[in-house]
């Protein structure tokens, strides 16, 4: 991957995260919480990958954030103004450590804390 793409892949998932996790979190009894691992653009700029993860029913998050995918590509054409905006997929992060070392940290804080007690 050359510097010019990890770079678009790193502007993509910074502008582009809050919205794919508003659309998630429509859903998220169904997926728990939800994480932008990795965006990946292809070398002549046609697709970005997000690779997506999840707590709980993560084979089926790649499919439900698809139908956002065209919404998405148009606001990254708006937000970034770009002149041509790449075709989204959304997989599913194979890096499972990371993952799991990103929501390990997550619940400790929250039980530390007390962010997930119920009032």
């Amino acid at each position: 991957m050359s510097e010019k793409t990890e770079k678009a892949g790193y502007i993509l998932r910074e502008t582009m995260a809050p919205f794919i996790l508003e659309y998630a979190s429509e859903k998220l009894d169904e997926f728990g919480l939800v994480s932008i691992v990795e965006v990946v653009v292809s070398k002549d700029y046609s697709y970005a990958d997000f690779y997506v993860s999840c707590q709980t029913n993560a084979e089926n998050l790649p499919k439900y954030l698809a139908k956002y995918a065209g919404e998405i590509k148009s606001m990254i054409w708006k937000e970034l103004g770009a002149r041509k905006s790449p075709n989204i997929r959304f997989k599913i992060s194979q890096n499972k450590n990371e993952v799991w070392d990103i929501l390990s940290l997550i619940n400790e804080m929250s039980n530390k804390y007390g962010l997930n007690k119920e009032d």
